[in-house]
């Protein structure tokens, strides 16, 4: 007979506790989400400000793609700082990772985009390199999106495994 091990999983709290309200703000997503925003902000400001903003078709990408990532960013921290995200059941960390991956290739292109049709504008090399610094950030969040994507599988496991013990337990007293 083969030794039996007992395998510790972890519980099914630690796995789903995500803090609320400007807690969220502390966590590294939150810290990413705040510079992707304010980066996001920042950067459409420099290039709305530069005389040369309506000759290209590359400053109008840019501002388009920014002002559009900082609204979504900043309404999935409202969400999560409201605690929304726990209530409505859909797959929100696998939403993100796309949402992220999407954000970085797009702000990567955009701002490669922006800075070949610069001109020697050092208000648009700039803007440039806060879209680099956000699509960075964005990669970065993708880390965490998956590492959550991940818990949550594990979670949605726990919650199957204790749900099947529950009607185990159950059909052995009615016996």
């Amino acid at each position: 007979m083969a030794d039996k091990k007992a395998v510790t999983l972890p519980s099914l709290a630690a796995l789903e506790d995500i803090p609320t309200g400007l807690k969220y703000l502390t966590l590294p997503e939150g810290v990413l989400e705040l510079i992707e925003v304010v980066f996001n902000i920042l950067g459409f400001i420099l290039v709305t400000v530069d005389p040369n903003t309506f000759e290209e078709d590359s400053f109008w990408h840019y501002q388009a793609a920014a002002a559009a990532f900082a609204a979504i960013t900043g309404v999935l921290i409202i969400l999560y700082m409201t605690g929304i995200v726990h209530k409505i059941k859909i797959p929100w960390s696998l939403m993100e990772v796309v949402y992220c991956c999407l954000a970085c290739l797009l702000m990567l292109v955009v701002a490669s985009h922006l800075i070949v049709n610069a001109h020697g504008s050092a208000i648009v090399y700039v803007a440039c390199v806060m879209g680099f610094i956000v699509a960075v950030a964005y990669l970065i969040e993708v880390g965490f999106a998956v590492r959550a994507w991940k818990r949550s599988i594990i979670a949605e496991t726990l919650r199957m495994v204790e749900a099947h013990n529950n009607i185990n337990v159950n059909v052995e007293n009615s016996l």
